[in-house]
């Protein structure tokens, strides 16, 4: 019987970390890459430090770059990416997409459709 992999926790330079080292960095501002009003929408991008890449292939994936709708909305999209400068370049486009778009579900489409993600 397989067993999952123990989870991967990594800090800041992408070197892989104990859980207790993790708690302290998971308390840390230094965490978040970049925040931007764009429109009625809010895009939020932080350094996880859990990797999230749950397939077992391919690089770990460290950053999450989240997209919050309007106020009172409750809706939020995610893509996630495995280096600093894909995060801030995921950053970028969202908030830029977020800025001509004014829904969630609209950004998302334009997002998958330059990134060929399809979740």
């Amino acid at each position: 019987m397989m067993s999952d992999p123990p989870p991967h926790w990594y800090d800041l330079e992408h070197q892989r970390i104990t859980i207790e080292q993790a708690e302290v960095l998971l308390k840390s501002r230094d965490r978040i890459v970049a925040q931007t009003e764009a429109g009625c929408m809010f895009v939020s991008t932080v350094f996880l430090v859990l990797d999230s890449n749950l397939s077992g292939s391919g690089p770990p994936l460290l950053y999450a770059t989240a997209l919050f709708g309007p106020a009172g909305d409750g809706s939020c999209r995610t893509w996630r990416t495995s280096t600093r400068a894909a995060a801030i370049a995921m950053h970028d486009q969202v908030a830029a997409a977020a800025r001509d778009n004014s829904n969630p579900g609209d950004v998302e489409t334009v997002i998958n459709g330059a990134t060929g993600a399809d979740d």
